[in-house]
């Protein structure tokens, strides 16, 4: 997979020869501005770059917007030693915001370490700028002297080493959102069990109250009192099997869903192993 990476900055503060140098071309002293855009590709242990040069003339940003499309790295560059390249990126990096997918990182890049002369944007202003808009990685590089130049590498793929576990940290738990939620899952016999205890809750209990309102007629109107006392003896044994009944259906229901539970906290457990 090949990588794009764009680099932003001010005219005149090397982001050439640094893009050059990062494919290995020789520094050039002499100075020809890019007209547009240019790239080259290089590689690394890990990755494969498009490293994107675009020009930080203004008359050539109705060009160079259409490049940042795609870039999952900006680099914005600045000569510490030029306090406009520093402005520059401060005024563009909203716009760039707005080229580029949310997830693009951007680094901030010191262009010219090695050169002597008093720099104009001072390691407070630096710092506080990297706190005001985000910025986590930072590297000072020379593309005279070399100076960076790996460290701006690995940069790169220490990024996309985070990118690749993100994403894999995201297909893990869009996986486990997917797991199938475990219900109570009935066989047959269960079923057929369930159905026969429901058939003698309903016959008992129907015919414990009536065996009970036929003992009270019995004794109220005919006057057997022998016979109604039988009939009150079938009732209260009828009526006892049906609650027997009703609370043996509901023993097991409760035992059913505290195996539900149990199974679905070992799955919680697995999942978080």
């Amino acid at each position: 997979m090949t990588l794009k990476v764009s680099f932003h900055g001010a005219t005149k503060i090397g982001k050439t020869n640094l893009v050059k140098r990062l494919d290995g071309i020789k520094f050039n002293e002499d100075y020809k501005a890019t007209v547009g855009v240019d790239f080259i590709l290089f590689n690394t242990p890990e990755n494969r770059y498009q490293c994107w040069d675009l020009s930080g003339d203004s008359r050539y940003e109705s060009i160079t917007r259409l490049y940042y499309k795609g870039s999952k790295i900006i680099c914005l560059c600045f000569d510490p030693r030029k306090k406009e390249s520093f402005y520059k990126i401060t005024a563009d990096i909203d716009r760039l915001k707005t080229y580029v997918e949310q997830d693009c990182q951007f680094v901030l890049v010191e262009t010219c370490s090695d050169l002597e002369g008093s720099p104009q944007v001072s390691e407070d202003e630096v710092t506080q700028w990297k706190i005001e808009h985000g910025i986590t990685y930072h590297v000072k590089t020379s593309a005279k002297s070399g100076d960076g130049l790996e460290q701006l590498k690995d940069t790169f793929d220490e990024i996309f080493r985070a990118k690749k576990k993100q994403k894999e940290r995201h297909e893990e738990k869009t996986t486990e959102d997917q797991q199938p939620v475990l219900t109570l899952n009935h066989s047959e016999p269960e079923k057929n069990h369930s159905f026969l205890l429901d058939a003698l809750f309903a016959t008992a209990a129907v015919g414990g109250i009536g065996l009970c309102v036929a003992a009270i007629v019995t004794a109220g109107v005919v006057g057997s009192i022998p016979l109604a006392a039988t009939l009150l003896a079938g009732g209260v044994v009828l009526g006892a099997v049906a609650a027997g009944t009703f609370f043996y259906k509901r023993n097991n229901q409760n035992r059913e869903e505290e195996q539900y539970i149990d199974t679905n906290e070992v799955r919680r457990t697995q999942l978080l192993i």
